[in-house]
């Protein structure tokens, strides 16, 4: 008897974030990428008057988990009024965290056309209403390195009482061949502006075809040089988040994952007509390079987890397991692949984990989550080094206890309790709905097994006739509602890969029937998690 029981190796597990990372429109990327990242912060433009804006951007927030720079238009009209409604709202609002000019140079110098007003005197005023009913609602403003010695930001135009009131600065690469040199600018920006917070701002996207690698009457960059440049420069600015320097990363336009579906990629001013596969796979390199650079390979002894049960501990010959961290493999994700017609591969688009430096065959790769083989090679072992590869960078390595056998049940909610992975004689998923008979057989799939006979062999797929593939060396037992229940078949599973085991129980005629009737398997002297049930009728 045999499935398809691929969704069994995959739980979606939270793990840690980053901090001090920030993107535009956070619900345009995937969430994985999200993930991936750590993004805790997303900027939003909104035009539209401050109680229409708080409802969409409060939306954004639950739904991300994240909070809110909103950028505002500066005019003489209705900034400073909205200014006051947003500090008010801020209060119960508590996901607006600051209220932003984006292109701060461009607007506040169309203000001088106005000669009715004093722009200085209005963004003070901007920036006091701001701040009328909640004094901890920031300020901020986007500037360009290029920008930092014009006129538009020196004492004549906007004086140093006004400067020193800006809370945030985000401070954005307009030419890519400035962004190694980005250091200087952040202390050019710190002068300018001494109280402000900087928030470095990451073009993570093409933009040969937007500006040029510096100002005309310079050429564009190539495609290597715009990826290049911005690899230097996120890991410079990555470095000096590292040290405080500054104080975030800005990622624009947004689109992680979805670089597809980025409406810039139609216009000719950002992609070249006809270029936007090559813009595409552009983008996608600079994305990776940023998660590279930003995130770190981690790993732990308690976030390696038993894939059936989602519990840590000792970990056996076979055992598929769960490895919870940050940055150990693409934000994309990949799922098993054959390295040959009978064999798993160890390597997942770039990803690899090591136990005492034999690579385990994947069954999947995220940045958050690996789903990895424990190699038959611990066997006999005390313990195991495990550490993971990606991208050529290696994590940390930690120390995991081994033991003969550590068995788990699979649940059907892939939550390690509950509604079994159970299958009824019929090969129907067995539920409430759809529960077993008593005297009938049920299919358990589990994993933690151990060392079997013939002995295991790294992620072979099971070819053989039923009657020749490996069972378990240690002695197995099944209990069902309480009683001892017979089993026709222990042993692996039919056309999957090496480490997944299953086992023909016949369910007992004298249990009570009901829906969450618990079961147990004892491998050795190891018995598998308690609250995994059956439905019986």
């Amino acid at each position: 008897m045999k499935t398809n029981l691929a969704f069994f190796f995959f739980a979606a597990i939270a793990s840690a974030q980053s901090v001090g990372i920030s993107t535009w429109s956070v619900q345009v990327n995937t969430p994985a990428w999200n993930k991936a990242l750590g993004v805790t912060t997303s900027r939003q433009g909104c035009p539209d008057p401050p109680a229409s804006c708080m409802s969409f951007t409060g939306r954004v927030a639950k739904a991300n988990n994240v909070r809110i720079t909103l950028a505002i238009t500066l005019n003489s009209s209705t900034t400073a009024d909205y200014a006051t409604q947003y500090s008010q709202m801020s209060l119960t609002g508590t996901f607006l965290n600051e209220i932003s000019i984006d292109d701060f140079r461009d607007q506040y110098r169309a203000l001088f056309s106005n000669t009715s007003i004093q722009p200085a005197a209005l963004v003070n005023t901007v920036i006091t209403n701001v701040k009328s009913a909640n004094p901890n609602l920031k300020f901020g403003a986007t500037v360009y390195e290029d920008e930092l010695t014009n006129p538009d930001l020196q004492d004549a135009r906007l004086p140093a009482a006004t400067r020193a009131r800006f809370d945030t600065v985000h401070l954005f690469i307009h030419y890519r061949m400035h962004g190694p040199d980005y250091a200087t600018y952040v202390q050019q920006a710190k002068q300018l502006f001494p109280n402000a917070k900087i928030i470095a701002g990451a073009y993570a996207y093409d933009r040969r075809n937007y500006l040029p690698c510096l100002p005309a009457p310079a050429p564009n960059c190539t495609a290597q040089q715009d990826v290049d440049l911005f690899n230097t420069t996120i890991t410079l600015q990555f470095q000096m988040l590292n040290s405080g320097i500054i104080d975030g990363i800005e990622f624009f336009p947004g689109y992680f994952g979805a670089e597809e579906t980025w409406p810039g990629l139609n216009e000719p001013r950002e992609c070249a007509t006809g270029g936007q596969t090559a813009c595409i796979t552009n983008t996608k390199a600079m994305r990776l390079a940023a998660y590279n650079a930003i995130v770190k390979r981690s790993i732990s002894q308690s976030n390696i987890l038993n894939s059936g049960s989602l519990k840590p501990g000792p970990v056996s010959p076979g055992e598929i397991v769960a490895l919870l961290g940050t940055g150990l493999g693409s934000p994309d994700g990949a799922t098993l692949q054959l390295a040959s017609p009978n064999f798993v591969g160890t390597s997942l688009a770039g990803a690899q984990v090591f136990f005492d430096g034999v690579a385990a065959p994947l069954v999947y790769a995220q940045a958050n989550q690996m789903n990895a083989i424990v190699p038959y090679e611990v066997a006999n072992h005390a313990s195991t080094q495990v550490q993971v590869m990606y991208a050529g960078v290696p994590s940390n390595t930690v120390t995991l206890p081994v033991t003969t056998s550590a068995p788990s049940l699979f649940t059907s909610n892939a939550s390690g309790a509950g509604q079994g992975a159970v299958l009824n004689e019929d090969l129907s998923l067995n539920s409430a709905a759809n529960p077993a008979r008593r005297g009938g057989l049920i299919i358990l799939y589990g994993t933690g097994e151990g060392q079997t006979n013939p002995p295991g062999i790294d992620g072979r797929i099971a070819t053989d006739p039923l009657e020749s593939l490996p069972r378990p060396v240690l002695p197995v037992m099944v209990m069902i509602g309480g009683m001892p229940a017979d089993f026709t078949y222990a042993g692996a599973v039919p056309t999957v890969v090496a480490g997944l085991f299953q086992i023909n129980a016949r369910v007992p005629m004298g249990i009570a029937p009901g829906n969450s009737v618990p079961v147990v398997v004892l491998v050795g002297t190891a018995a598998s998690q308690p609250a995994v049930t059956v439905a019986l009728r």
